[in-house]
């Protein structure tokens, strides 16, 4: 009798320390937050995205309403901060950029990671 209540107390001490945790980290739910700039020339649009679990990637841009919302990397240089064309290069019409990015401040590289 002593070891059934045992074994059942410890299993729902499991069950809820699991429950607990599955709703702090969110459930699936919680998004990522970046800075981020639109990848499409002559947008100038610049802010933070919050992207959950689900949403289409790459964001829609609030300024030119085209997919292209895309991370901003820092120049280890300059600490300018810009989107890599290597990124750039997936969206639409924007092929023929260089594969890898130089920084538009300094002109030192900017490699994804750096």
């Amino acid at each position: 009798m002593k070891k059934t209540v045992i074994t059942v107390a410890a299993i729902f001490v499991v069950a809820a320390a699991g429950y607990a945790g599955y709703l702090y980290f969110g459930a699936g739910t919680q998004a990522a937050t970046w800075a981020s700039a639109c990848g499409f020339e002559g947008c100038d649009y610049r802010g933070n995205v919050n992207l959950k679990p689900g949403d289409p990637y790459p964001p829609t841009c609030p300024k030119c309403n085209r997919q292209g919302v895309l991370p901003l990397a820092k120049c280890p240089k300059c600490g300018n901060m810009q989107v890599l064309d290597e990124l750039r290069r997936t969206l639409p019409g924007q092929e023929k950029l260089p594969e890898h990015t130089a920084c538009k401040n300094c002109g030192g590289p900017i490699r994804h990671g750096d």
